[in-house]
C-alpha cells in the first residue's frame, strides 16, 4: 500500500499537477492610467513568462499583491513617475515590447501592472508557465 501512495505521489509531480496559466488580453490604456491582472497564487514556485506589445512606449510592472495591498500610495506614486515599485519582482520601463520571466512566490498572488506615461496605448499581453 505504501509503494502505490509513494508512485502516486511521484507520478503528481512528475505529471506537473499544479495550475496552468494561459493568458492573453487586448485592451487600451489610458495616457496616466493602468492596466493590471491579478494572477492567482500557485502552490509552489513557478517561473511565469510575460509578454506585452504597446503601440506607445509603457511600463510594466510585476509585484506580490500583499505589497500592492499594503503600500499601494507608494506603489503608485513610483509607477506614476517613471520608477520601478519597492519590491517588483520584474520590470522593463518605457517599451514597447517587454518579454519578462519571473518566479511568482508559492502561496503568495501577483499583480501584473502595464502603465502607459505618455499616450492612449494599445496593448496585448500574454502570459503562460
Amino acid at each position: 500500500m505504501m509503494r502505490s501512495v509513494a508512485l502516486l505521489g511521484l507520478c503528481a509531480a512528475l505529471c506537473g499537477c499544479s495550475t496552468k496559466l494561459d493568458f492573453q488580453k487586448a485592451t487600451d490604456v489610458g495616457a496616466g492610467e493602468a492596466w493590471s491582472q491579478v494572477i492567482e497564487a500557485f502552490k509552489s514556485d513557478t517561473k511565469v513568462k510575460l509578454d506585452v506589445t504597446a503601440t506607445e512606449p509603457v511600463d510594466v510592472f510585476v509585484m506580490a499583491e500583499e505589497d500592492v495591498n499594503k503600500d499601494s500610495d507608494k506603489i503608485e506614486g513610483a509607477m506614476s513617475s517613471g520608477k520601478v515599485p519597492p519590491g517588483a519582482l520584474d520590470n522593463s520601463l518605457n517599451t514597447k515590447s517587454a518579454n519578462l520571466e519571473f518566479k511568482a512566490p508559492a502561496g503568495k498572488a501577483t499583480q501584473v501592472y502595464v502603465y502607459s506615461r505618455g499616450k492612449k496605448s494599445s496593448i496585448t499581453v500574454a502570459m503562460k508557465n
